[in-house]
């Protein structure tokens, strides 16, 4: 799990702490379920399914997902999988990542670390010490800003090729999407549990 991923899971479990289940329809691959606290529509949530599909959304983006014809199967009993599950969505696949700042910082910490002093220029140094500061105060903050400083820095030749730098990482919301689709498939098998046993008892 990336500091991403582990960060929107906190997020979203602050945020849903106290979500009670609603099933607004259940027949067979036919589900319609809302996931809110009482009383308020904050970060509310309803997932709907239909034979080979299920869909999210609420107080939060919306996607839908395509796989095996029990999509509650599908996502049930697994940790959040975004490279797998990002493969399943239907709409616009290129949704689920979006600039990162810390992906940027990342890459140029790297190359920066492995620049000898001593193979430098004094002005090199001066640019090396710049970029940094600038990165700092967050001037990455937009992906435009960053691909900015890095043209400087390939200018000054610190690096090359920065145009195929990936600076892209899974985008919150859609990973607070995929954590909120397993929370909700849990909820929803713990009340169909609970049903079946006050029937059985």
């Amino acid at each position: 799990m990336t500091d991403t991923q582990a960060r929107v899971a906190k997020m979203f479990e602050l945020n849903t702490v106290e979500h009670e289940l609603t099933v607004l329809h259940d027949d067979g691959l036919y589900r319609h379920i809302l996931m809110a606290k009482p009383g308020t529509g904050l970060y509310r949530y309803e997932l709907i399914t239909w034979p080979g599909h299920l869909a999210i959304s609420g107080d939060l983006d919306s996607y839908v997902f395509a796989r095996i014809q029990d999509m509650f199967a599908f996502f049930r009993g697994h940790e959040v999988n975004p490279t797998y599950w990002a493969e399943k969505v239907k709409d616009d696949h290129k949704r689920t990542s979006s600039y990162s700042e810390d992906m940027f910082k990342q890459l140029v910490t790297e190359h920066l670390d492995d620049l000898a002093d001593a193979d430098l220029t004094d002005e090199q140094r001066e640019t090396r010490d710049e970029i940094k500061e600038r990165v700092n105060d967050g001037e990455g903050d937009c992906e435009d800003g960053a691909r900015e400083i890095l043209r400087d820095g390939e200018q000054a030749g610190l690096w090359s090729g920065t145009w195929e730098w990936d600076l892209r990482d899974w985008d919150w919301h859609f990973l607070y999407c995929l954590n909120a689709i397993v929370a909700g498939i849990k909820a929803y098998d713990k009340a169909k549990t609970r049903t079946a046993e006050a029937v059985d008892a």
